[in-house]
């Protein structure tokens, strides 16, 4: 659709700042817990709901009288808050965004360009300077709209935009979008999050009782962009038929893989394709899986110095001709959840997709986790946005037999965890050293130090501490250190 037709009005930041007055507060799930303390681009949650089906939502609480942000997530350069309220007797879903960058700088002290930490090799000692990153930045907005009990003028002066859905009658839904600060949200991007939006009031709307009858949208009263339901794929196909890449034609169902945007409690947003996720860098779902050699990592026993048991875990090189970190390492199978597709189903098919370990698809992989996942992280980059659920498959190496394409991976084995761990202490400290680390400075490191134990196990894979691991999973790796209770506090990295 041309920007036009999108209705956005546009005014002044001041006249925004006298006629805006909302105090906001985030109302988090009943069902998600979250760790108090946040360390980098890597947040720890335990999110019940999300173990079973990643479509499981609580409704959220309607404010009459002060605006209550329901939940919020990542867009691109912005954090938004998403709130509800009843204005007469229509429904009034409203989402303010907020530049991330600028969020962070007026909540939070300003960071010490000169404090230097060391952390220490097995070779020298070198340092390492403090910084934010566009991943750490991310994850602290998130932080501050989500345990923020009062909307400070300092909050509301940041914002950019405000998107807001009325739901006048029982089949339609209104559109606006005021831009407070001109000329700094693309409306490309507006339109993507205001069809994301549709479908968050169509999935928790309370005025009827079928979500899958045909829905009216319009842009102001009278631009209708869509008649039909949002709830099955032709309707989304319809939906998003204006916003897909023009190259892109969506002649079936299988032209385009739609997976889904989150909220950072782990609510899902909306369906879309994938293509917009990455291009926009929105927070969706994913999985990581640790492949074990015969036997379980024993999870009630294993702690942040307790893995001298642990199995081993494969790893694999990633093809030179790779074009996204070609001839990096990784330590975990990985891939994106697509629309209304159970994370362990995820996990089970990309382990059998990318080792070709069939036995995969029918063995739950949940069942050496107490049937949930190890872990739920989020893990924020520069150009990745995921909650990602961490897993372990067992493998029978008596059985099975590791397979994978050699345009994908040059090189994979069984390594032993401790090799693992100091390979990956090591590729974190050289990221950091050259200002290519994703996460928080310093960044967490094992109880190894960088330093392998057995010398046995160092010699059966020589070169292992120049490894060079996918961020990504060094960001997932970093939340596995955390769940075995290693921390910012108790890392091997010291201070000066």
């Amino acid at each position: 659709m041309p920007s036009s037709s999108l209705s956005v009005r546009r005014r002044t930041k001041s006249s925004f700042l006298t006629t805006l007055v909302v105090a906001s507060k985030l109302v988090w799930l009943s069902n998600a817990w979250i760790i108090s303390q946040l360390h980098g681009a890597v947040k720890m949650y335990r999110l019940s709901s999300m173990m079973t089906s990643p479509q499981s939502t609580v409704d959220p609480v309607l404010s009459t009288n002060d605006v209550a942000f329901d939940a919020a997530t990542l867009a691109g350069d912005y954090v938004i808050g998403m709130s509800r309220e009843l204005e007469g007797s229509s429904e009034k879903t409203v989402w303010t965004m907020y530049p991330i960058a600028a969020l962070v700088e007026s909540m939070v002290p300003p960071m010490n360009e000169t404090t230097t930490t060391t952390t220490t090799t097995t070779t020298n000692a070198t340092t390492v300077t403090s910084v934010w990153t566009e991943g750490t930045r991310a994850v602290k907005a998130l932080e501050i709209i989500s345990n923020m009990d009062q909307n400070p003028s300092s909050i509301k002066a940041h914002a950019h935009a405000l998107l807001t859905c009325f739901q006048h009658e029982q089949d339609h839904l209104e559109l606006d979008c005021e831009v407070l600060v001109e000329s700094s949200v693309s409306d490309n991007l507006i339109r993507i999050l205001q069809l994301l939006q549709s479908q968050w009031v169509v999935s928790h709307q309370t005025k009827t009782s079928n979500p899958n009858e045909n829905w009216k949208i319009s842009i102001g009263d009278n631009h209708e962009i869509f008649y039909g339901t949002m709830m099955e794929q032709h309707g989304l196909e319809q939906l998003f038929g204006d916003v897909l890449d023009r190259d892109v034609v969506v002649s079936s169902s299988s032209a385009v893989e739609w997976v889904e945007m989150m909220t950072g409690s782990g609510q899902v947003i909306g369906r879309l394709p994938r293509s917009l996720v990455h291009k926009h860098n929105l927070l969706h779902r994913g999985i990581g899986v640790f492949v074990t050699k015969d036997r379980p990592i024993d999870l009630a026993s294993v702690s942040a110095t307790n893995t001298m048991f642990a199995p081993d875990i494969y790893v694999h090189q990633r093809a030179s001709s790779k074009r996204i970190f070609p001839s990096l390492y990784d330590m975990f199978v990985g891939g994106v959840s697509t629309a209304g597709e159970l994370s362990e189903v995820t996990a089970q098919r990309e382990v059998a997709e990318e080792l070709g370990l069939s036995q995969a698809l029918v063995l739950p992989l949940s069942l050496w986790s107490d049937g949930r996942p190890i872990l739920t992280c989020l893990v924020c980059t520069s150009y990745n946005r995921c909650l990602v659920d961490l897993y372990q498959y067992v493998m029978n190496t008596e059985r099975e037999t590791i397979s994978w394409q050699e345009e994908e991976v040059s090189w994979g084995e069984f390594v032993p965890y401790d090799v693992i761990s100091a390979a990956a202490d090591l590729s974190m400290q050289r990221a950091a050293n050259e200002g290519l680390w994703p996460g928080t400075y310093p960044p967490i490191q094992s109880h190894l130090q960088g330093m392998v134990v057995d010398q046995e196990h160092a010699n059966r894979h020589k070169g292992w501490d120049k490894w060079d691991f996918v961020p990504d999973g060094l960001l997932v790796w970093n939340a596995w250190l955390e769940y075995l209770g290693i921390s910012v506090e108790n890392e091997a990295v010291t201070s000066k």
